[in-house]
């Protein structure tokens, strides 16, 4: 029995020695061209194989210093991939059997080209369980579109299937989670052949972790469009956007990409101090980009949703909240801007028009009221009233709007503003590019607040209406946003100045037209006797050396007016 054991380790010892001597003897590169032809004919692509290394004890281990495995058709979907390196740990058991399984593959410091401009940098990627016939765990992680000195930005887990017999290769319960710090998102659209769409996000940051699942993804290109794939995003983080140059912050998606089109589940976000919704449908997201969403805009704080305007220049204050379906198709701005029609609802609430008296700076621009009458409203205004004609800032009651946008303008319709002296019924609109416009306006004063003016200053009531209302239009108002300007707000001579003219002499008569020609009415059959007699001519030389006559409101109003039509034309 000893000698058995003895005759065992020596053996044993033969084998051993054997190995050793064959390890150091083995050149696998022998070998390397049949591998690299076998692995081609198995995944239908042009395989080269760098140098071999073998270690034959436990576990068996194979190493390559490179790899590359290219597609031979470029037509359709151009591939190539190289491997600095590659370790491969392969069964010892099935390999007894001829049957070749590998325990773990390691490639690292691998370079995956997709077409001519799409690289994958791959720092390594480690594949377990690995057989011809699936499955195997998948763990890699990733360089791609990195931003900054950290280029790893993509990690990816999964189960790969390759499904040689069928040839449609998947990976099942993928996991694919990227670092958007890391991401340059205006490189990965401009990789993917969105030149215009790149060139609006090239200076944008976008932070959070997006999460890309899918239960089945087809690594075929010609049925990866039949993968259902979801997407997710938390707590992300978007500094600007197109149109807006405002940051999105806290940012949540769910979405779901299916044959193309994505289907947009909930998209929430914190912008401008309020809240942000959509939901709807992009159909064909990597072509045309058929739109079709449902926007909420909840409590947006529009000076902070402004540009700034600086220390006591004018500007708009409120809280707004909006609700439009929006349709639109394109991937460049241009052709966004062109496409997009949307319809909805607008409020404003809490609205204030800062350093813009409205009232005054359309009463103050009337000729004849920016002097003398202003002066006399100012003196005889009750004091309840004054602060109309003194507050520095405009308040406006809480506004809600119906709006349609198109041709890249926000436009609405039959719009009345009310504030607590005024209204202003107008047509209006505002560009995605902060450009504005005011037309038709008519400014009505509030009937009571109209009597308190006419009572104070009767000259006003030349421009009443019918209900007792100071009513005049304005010229139209254009400018772009945050700016607003006093000189912006102009009546409409056109129209106030021929009716104070018509009103003024039905009102006043013969006496006013009297009065701004210098002649006075008799009184006295004395008066009239003497001027037959010649004691009349005392006036003239008394009017040149007496005091000046003063010039009644309604007289520099006529010859204001009278001015004016007798002036120059152009």
């Amino acid at each position: 029995m000893k000698k058995f054991f003895i005759f065992i380790f020596f053996l044993f010892m033969i084998v051993i020695a054997a190995l050793f001597v064959f390890a150091l003897t083995f050149d696998a590169n022998k070998y390397k061209d049949v591998l690299a032809e076998k692995i081609g004919r198995a995944t239908q692509k042009n395989v080269e194989i760098g140098n071999l290394s073998l270690n034959i004890f436990p576990p068996i281990t194979i190493n390559a210093n490179s790899i590359s495995i290219k597609d031979p058709n470029e037509r359709d979907f151009f591939i190539s991939l190289d491997a600095g390196a590659l370790d491969v740990r392969v069964r010892l058991l099935p390999l007894l059997r001829k049957d070749l399984q590998v325990e773990r593959l390691i490639a690292r410091d691998m370079d995956i080209l997709l077409r001519d401009n799409l690289k994958i940098g791959v720092p390594e990627t480690i594949l377990k369980n690995v057989s011809m016939y699936g499955p195997i765990d998948l763990e890699a992680v990733l360089s791609m579109f990195g931003r900054g000195a950290a280029a790893e930005n993509i990690r990816l887990k999964g189960l790969l299937y390759p499904e040689i017999r069928t040839k449609s290769p998947y990976i099942k319960n993928l996991e694919l989670r990227i670092d958007m710090s890391r991401f340059n998102l205006g490189s990965a659209l401009d990789a993917l052949g969105q030149e215009e769409a790149a060139e609006e996000f090239t200076s944008s940051q976008v932070k959070g972790e997006l999460v890309i699942g899918s239960e089945r993804l087809y690594l075929d290109p010609k049925k990866l469009y039949e993968s259902a794939i979801y997407i997710t995003l938390y707590k992300g983080k978007i500094d600007r956007l197109p149109f807006i140059n405002k940051p999105l912050e806290a940012v949540d998606l769910d979405a779901e990409l299916n044959k193309g089109d994505v289907l947009v589940k909930r998209l929430e976000a914190e912008i401008a101090g309020g809240k942000f919704f959509t939901k709807g449908t992009v159909r064909d997201v990597m072509g045309s980009q058929n739109i079709d969403l449902d926007v909420i805009l909840r409590d947006i704080n529009i000076e902070e949703f402004l540009p700034e305007v600086g220390p006591g220049n004018p500007g708009l204050e409120g809280i707004v909240n909006l609700e439009m379906n929006l349709k639109a198709s394109g991937l460049s701005e241009q052709e966004f801007l062109d496409s997009l029609a949307a319809q909805g609802t607008f409020k404003i609430d809490k609205a204030v028009l800062n350093n813009i008296n409205v009232l005054v700076a359309a009463l103050e621009k009337i000729p004849f009221f920016s002097g003398i009458l202003l002066e006399k409203l100012e003196r005889k205004l009750p004091s309840q009233y004054k602060e109309l004609i003194k507050q520095r800032n405009t308040v406006f009651k809480d506004l809600a709007l119906a709006f349609n946008v198109s041709e890249g303008k926000i436009k609405f319709h039959d719009i009345l503003v009310e504030s607590d002296s005024f209204a202003l019924s107008a047509d209006a609109y505002v560009g995605l590019n902060l450009d504005y416009a005011v037309t038709d306006p008519i400014l009505f004063i509030h009937k009571e607040v109209s009597k308190v003016f006419i009572d104070s200053v009767e000259e006003l009531g030349y421009l009443k209406n019918d209900q007792g209302m100071l009513m005049f239009p304005l010229e139209d108002i254009s400018g772009k946003l945050p700016h607003i300007s006093s000189r912006s707000i102009m009546p409409d001579l056109d129209y106030i100045l021929p009716k104070l003219a018509v009103s003024a002499v039905t009102s006043k008569g013969q006496d006013l037209l009297d009065s701004i020609f210098g002649r006075e009415k008799p009184s006295q059959p004395e008066q009239e006797t003497g001027a037959e007699s010649g004691t009349a001519g005392d006036t003239g030389p008394q009017e040149e050396t007496g005091q000046k006559k003063e010039i009644r409101p309604e007289e520099e109003l006529i010859r204001t007016i009278f001015d004016i039509i007798s002036g120059p034309k152009e």
